[in-house]
């Protein structure tokens, strides 16, 4: 094509851009070692609004004997609402850029876009952990905090101090966790407590 073809032909700029968001969709789709690590940490759930409540309940009581009439107990109730964040960028291309057949560069580009979103929910989880503890959770504490309370639970922390990171510590913090209770006073997890 001449000099300044491209830039005058709406039909090719337009298969040009759906051609970018295709190489930019099969990227964000592939695999990635730092999204996958992010992830495990989530709970994925769909929205429909630019805010969601999530509100759960607490643990199902004992079983009591029956006798005159049936127990019947209430379940606490929990929540926090999250409100969603919109993240965006892109990558402006210069006239020439493209009229110079530069194309296989800005499509190098487009995947280093694609793999800059992976990077970027690693980079938030960070940013959350790093703020655990001043950032309130949905019991008005920080994440980590030493007095953590559900209804009967007790007081229970996960405020680690300042301990190295080792083997040592970590199944130290580990038997301690497996041990809390839940609103109700139960253990959480009692097969695993019993293990320890």
């Amino acid at each position: 094509m001449g000099h300044g073809v491209i830039a005058t032909n709406t039909a090719v700029l337009r298969q040009l851009t759906r051609s970018l968001h295709a190489i930019f969709r099969e990227e964000l789709e592939g695999p990635d070692k730092s999204l996958v690590d992010a992830m495990r940490f989530f709970m994925e759930t769909s929205s429909t609004g630019d805010m969601e409540d999530y509100n759960w309940l607490g643990s199902i009581p004992a079983m009591q004997e029956w006798l005159d009439k049936r127990p019947h107990s209430k379940l606490r109730q929990f929540g926090q609402t999250i409100r969603n964040v919109e993240w965006a960028n892109g990558i402006e291309c210069h006239l020439n850029e493209i009229e110079d057949d530069k194309l296989g560069q800005i499509a190098m580009k487009v995947k280093g876009l694609a793999d800059g979103y992976k990077t970027h929910v690693w980079d938030r989880f960070v940013s959350l952990l790093q703020g655990g503890s001043a950032a309130a959770c949905y019991d008005g504490l920080p994440f980590f905090s030493a007095s953590h309370t559900e209804g009967d639970s007790g007081v229970q922390g996960n405020l680690g101090g300042a301990v190295a990171l080792s083997d040592t510590a970590f199944e130290a913090v580990y038997a301690m966790m497996v041990e809390y209770n839940d609103d109700k006073g139960k253990p959480c997890n009692p097969i695993e407590a019993a293990r320890v």
